[in-house]
């Protein structure tokens, strides 16, 4: 019927990131996050249903003016040729964005030039681009915390230093701002380095600021959210004490058989704040016996945040970002030693970077945001909604500011590493090291995940950043806290920092 026939296809795809407040050319950024998942058995149903109509309408003599607008509208969401599409990380989860639909036209044929005609002109549709997304993540920042990873600080002292993991680092970083901006999510490794042949999960490139690759408890970088939740919801009296010290016959300060990290313990009457300064495990085990049951530990967990999505998927998709949400969060039967254990982080809990930092967010300003890897969608901002948390602000004050003793006390865990005068300002943090196996009769080092949570500056806070090793035999302290402080004098972030007013 058509003598002539062409087909036009044009499907733009951009993926932009904007390089830190520089002014410099916006560059492509491809292939964050995620690994390649297949689409969804409905999509593909969809996709040849709507190919096979396309078709079937293309190929009619003669068609109504409904179906030349049905055929026009097919065009756009039908792939006449290789159009790329993408199913993992940033471009899969944001595909109906970024996705623009395809040119199409109909040129007429001789009978349709010389004789008479349904169709006396041509049919045609523009291609309409999709829209451009303008990433939050700032790559000077996000390649500092990628160096950082795969050249990490240690302890001065070699005796502390767990050279083993220091040969083979892996682990992640946040950095976000206080309102759910994601500046760095850096993983380590993100290379095969052991390309004959894989066998420790140590060596995969894995994305790990989302995801929870095997066992993976965040420690004492929890017990922030224990306390809030404590002194607003459960009565407690911050300045209540319990005793940490070596029970009869023990050879290492605990209690109820939670081992504290102090061996020789903390004294006979530490109360909240010194327990959050010192990280003390024998102060939250008490807690977690004497305030919490299991409901209880679930309300703390969904109002910070833990066990939910923290806002990166823009809804549900087929592909796109892998996230680990980490469902079954205090939803087994729980003993008493079992609410012990979650309340100092351990065995009971598991966390992801990200869900840690969204939590921080909102221990620093009242207000739990979404997180967001996108800044812009076309000329407009990606918007995402927080919700106020139901705590109050003098309970959240009280715990901002045992976090500061960690980091500008001399008592506090993170204090050699990241006070004031060691990284150029003040910040608020806790200290974390997860155990992944049990006690050794010979006190020699156990494998466990060392973490690393602050906010900052501490008075007014705008930022949080998460630190996580995975599999070291160095706690945080001996680890974490040094690759933190590494991170905060990259000159990077330092340029970072005073840009932002938070250096001189």
């Amino acid at each position: 019927r058509y003598a002539g026939f062409e087909v036009r296809h044009r499907t733009a795809r951009r993926v932009e990131n904007v390089l830190a407040g520089d002014g410099s050319p916006r560059t492509p950024f491809f292939g964050l996050l995620g690994r390649v998942r297949p689409p969804m058995l409905e999509q593909v149903v969809a996709e040849r249903t709507q190919r096979e109509e396309f078709d079937l309408l293309r190929a009619k003599a003669e068609r109504t003016n409904e179906e030349d607008a049905e055929l026009l509208f097919l065009a756009g969401r039908v792939d006449l040729r290789s159009a790329p599409r993408g199913l993992d990380g940033i471009e899969g989860s944001f595909e109906r964005w970024l996705r623009g639909f395809d040119g199409y036209r109909e040129e007429r044929g001789l009978e349709e030039l010389y004789g008479e005609s349904r169709h006396p002109t041509q049919l045609s549709r523009p291609a309409q681009d999709g829209a451009t997304l303008s990433l939050s993540l700032d790559l000077s920042l996000d390649m500092a915390a990628r160096n950082v990873l795969e050249h990490p600080a240690s302890d001065p002292d070699p005796e502390r230093r767990d050279a083993e993991w220091l040969a083979r680092p892996a682990g992640a970083i946040v950095l976000a701002r206080v309102d759910g901006e994601v500046l760095v999510a850096a993983s380590f490794p993100d290379f095969d380095r052991n390309p004959a042949g894989v066998t420790a999960k140590h060596d995969l490139p894995l994305e790990r600021t989302l995801t929870v690759p095997d066992f993976q408890p965040p420690g004492s970088v929890f017990k922030p959210f224990v306390a809030a939740w404590a002194l607003d919801r459960l009565g407690l009296d911050p300045s209540a004490t319990a005793t940490c010290a070596v029970p009869e016959g023990g050879d290492s300060a605990s209690y109820g058989g939670v081992r504290c990290n102090s061996r020789w313990g903390h004294g006979s009457a530490i109360d909240l704040h010194e327990a959050l300064q010192r990280s003390c495990n024998c102060y939250f085990a008490w807690l977690g016996q004497t305030f919490f049951d299991q409901q209880a530990l679930i309300d703390m967990a969904a109002e910070f945040g833990f066990g939910a999505p923290t806002g990166v998927r823009p809804g549900p998709t087929p592909g796109g970002i892998v996230e680990n949400r980490v469902q079954h969060l205090f939803q087994r039967p729980m003993d008493e030693r079992s609410r012990m254990r979650a309340a100092n982080g351990l065995s009971v809990v598991e966390a992801t970077p990200m869900q840690v930092a969204r939590a921080l967010c909102g221990l620093a300003t009242g207000e739990l945001p979404s997180m967001r890897l996108v800044k812009q969608v076309g000329d407009a901002p990606f918007q995402s909604p927080s919700r106020k948390l139901k705590l109050g602000a003098e309970h959240l004050s009280r715990v901002r500011a045992g976090m500061i003793a960690v980091a500008q006390s001399t008592e506090g865990t993170a204090y050699d590493a990241v006070n004031a005068d060691e990284i150029g300002l003040a910040i608020g943090a806790k200290t974390g090291s997860a155990d992944l196996e049990s006690a050794r009769d010979d006190d020699s080092p156990v494998r466990k995940h060392a973490w690393f949570g602050a906010f900052f500056p501490a008075e007014q806070p705008r930022f949080v950043l998460v630190v996580f090793l995975r599999d070291t035999r160095a706690g945080a302290s001996r680890s974490a806290i040094w690759v933190a402080r590494q991170y905060f004098r990259h000159p990077d972030v330092r340029d970072f920092l005073q840009r932002e007013g938070c250096l001189p």
